[in-house]
């Protein structure tokens, strides 16, 4: 037995060695992003506001490096230039919300008076680094002011699982339970992508080293225990 595991120790070691990581990138869920349509407004103009969440959640230990939002805008045909946004992960939204992770802020640029909805634009916020843990409900945040939220159609056979499409009024129904919150019957236009997280070779190396030496140590555990006899005449 003490053999076996000696040269099962010698045997990862050779095998992490000699292994390349790989790191293939998939869509852990999100929609076509191809042509999406004007959604549901987020705060137009200071006045009925509303945060917007996407439910989503993964199977795998997954780590997230790009994630993009469709906005369009403007909320209502007013002298206004600019409209602002706020993307972030989140879990249990409401009175105990917690912040995985500030994703980023954009703005979309129209003309004053520019007809409602008729300034789109996909924002890619890349280069990100957010670990997401199996089973965990988390939700993907925006909020921001006479903008929309696109709708869109999402994508089919995703490694991970899109689920409730909500909003609430942060001046009355975002600090309740999420039971106050509305459902958004579509879907909200976006796409989270990234690696499945598997530990590094280096990591297994490691753990081949340390395997290795308690093998070792159980040995002369061994030969203490039980000393050669030596025959006598």
């Amino acid at each position: 037995m003490l053999k076996a595991l000696l040269r099962l120790a010698n045997f990862l070691i050779v095998l992490f060695l000699a292994t390349a990581p790989t790191h293939a990138d998939s869509i852990l869920v999100g929609t076509a992003l191809a042509s999406p349509t004007p959604g549901p407004e987020l705060c137009p103009i200071g006045s009925g506001c509303n945060y917007r969440f996407s439910q989503f959640s993964t199977p795998q230990l997954f780590l997230v490096d790009d994630i993009k939002v469709a906005i369009g805008g403007p909320v209502f045909d007013v002298l206004e230039s600019t409209g602002n946004f706020q993307v972030n992960v989140i879990t249990h939204p409401g009175a105990s919300q917690t912040l995985i992770a500030n994703v980023g802020a954009g703005f979309l640029a129209f003309s004053p008076s520019q007809p409602q909805g008729s300034a789109n634009q996909v924002f890619d916020f890349n280069n990100l680094s957010i670990l997401l843990d199996p089973g965990v409900e988390y939700y993907l945040e925006v909020t921001g002011g006479n903008l929309f939220w696109d709708e869109d159609t999402p994508l089919l056979g995703t490694l991970g699982t899109l689920g409730q499409q909500l909003s609430c009024d942060p001046s009355l129904t975002c600090s309740g339970g999420i039971s106050r919150y509305d459902i958004f019957p579509l879907t909200y236009a976006m796409r989270i992508s990234g690696n499945v997280a598997t530990p590094e070779p280096s990591t297994w190396l490691l753990f081949a080293i340390g395997l290795f030496f308690l093998c070792g140590l159980l040995y002369f555990n061994s030969s203490q225990n039980h000393p050669s006899r030596i025959s006598q005449r």
